[in-house]
């Protein structure tokens, strides 16, 4: 299993959105959280040791998410599906978290390319 942990700070933002692909399952975990269609919004009042929310990605369908704060938006897509898609979110910092399941057997090779693109909101 791979998964990245891409830190985004969350100073002097009140809320984080993130909006995920229809295909995502929500866990029961995600029930803490305000969801307007398929994009959830996070506050940053959770305590310094933070909170996770998962879903699951039933057939590795998509892996892409698009996360939103005050003055830019994070689009992150890759070319290899994930199993599981993860947020934790502290205090401090918000961490998108698809999870990839990676086998490669002796002799073999695996590549993937992710794809972050920021755009400032104007």
């Amino acid at each position: 299993m791979w998964y990245s942990h891409c830190f985004i700070s969350l100073e002097g933002q009140d809320n984080a959105l993130i909006s995920l692909p229809v295909s995502f399952v929500e866990r029961e975990n995600c029930s803490d959280i305000s969801s307007d269609s398929r994009t959830y919004t996070l506050s940053n009042n959770y305590s310094a040791r933070g909170e996770c929310f998962n879903w699951d990605v039933p057939n590795e369908a998509v892996n892409r998410y698009t996360l939103a704060l005050d003055e830019y938006t994070l689009s992150v897509e890759c070319d290899k599906a994930c199993y599981e898609f993860q947020v934790y979110i502290n205090k401090r910092i918000i961490s998108p978290e698809p999870k990839i399941n990676i086998v490669v057997n002796k002799g073999e090779n695996f590549t993937f390319t992710s794809r972050y693109i920021y755009t400032v909101k104007e």
